[in-house]
């Protein structure tokens, strides 16, 4: 920013904050996949993974060995190729296997597409607000972090859980959210519900001592009429 360039963001002699904010906001940069995160209802750990590797700084083996590691360059879940981020999710046997029964078990009957792909796919269902969508929004990030689970899990322990295990608790994990989200909406309504009850009996509080009010005030004009009648007899 040039000198002199403050001078856009003072307003009646006064700094505005709010000027910069709406200065850097507009030059910041807009991604098509920013609802699968800033709408995610998957669980925080797997949210973060997947921003990880849509910002491309996922610590795979092939960027790791940019980085002049001297490491096997194998892919830890099937052994039949280079790992990358792309091979990972999902050129993989092993994570297409997966990702292809998760969708078949959320009724989506398709083919598993390149990353770049289910990016987009995903993108368009976590801006929708149906109850299926949702479920598989949740279930692609809880995907991507299931497997990059498994690939750590074998690069250091050596383990690697079955296939049909992985798929299970990917599916559990989603139903799990899916329970949470509603109790968290039932939780909200009944504190909504609460909250219009209590301002209810606040307003009908007021109307009785509105109507006493009132009532004060005739019995009073009444007993002033009354003894202004007894004056005159």
């Amino acid at each position: 920013m040039q000198a002199g360039a403050f001078d856009q963001f003072i307003y009646a002699g006064k700094f505005k904050i709010s000027k910069m904010y709406k200065y850097l906001h507009d030059i910041g940069g807009h991604v098509a996949w920013k609802r699968i995160i800033c709408n995610s209802k998957a669980t925080p750990k797997a949210s973060f993974i997947v921003w990880l590797a849509l910002q491309k700084r996922l610590p795979t083996k092939d960027m790791l060995r940019s980085w002049g590691m001297s490491i096997s360059s194998s892919c830890e879940l099937c052994q039949a190729a280079d790992e990358s981020l792309d091979h990972m999710f999902f050129d993989c046997s092993v994570s297409k296997e997966v990702w292809s029964c998760v969708l078949l078990q959320l009724g989506v009957s398709r083919s598993v597409m390149q990353w770049e792909l289910e990016v987009q796919w995903c993108s368009v269902k976590s801006r929708s607000t149906k109850e299926a969508d949702i479920k598989r929004s949740i279930a692609f990030s809880e995907t991507v972090y299931a497997l990059w689970l498994q690939r750590n899990a074998k690069l250091f322990k050596n383990k690697l859980d079955s296939v049909d295990c992985i798929i299970r608790r990917v599916l559990f994990i989603v139903a799990c959210r899916k329970a949470r989200r509603e109790a968290e909406e039932k939780e909200a309504e009944n504190k909504r519900k609460e909250a219009d009850k209590k301002e209810e009996g606040h307003k009908d509080e007021t109307m009785r001592k509105e109507a006493e009010k009132k009532k004060g005030e005739y019995e009073g004009e009444y007993r002033r009429i009354r003894a202004q009648k007894k004056q005159r007899v």
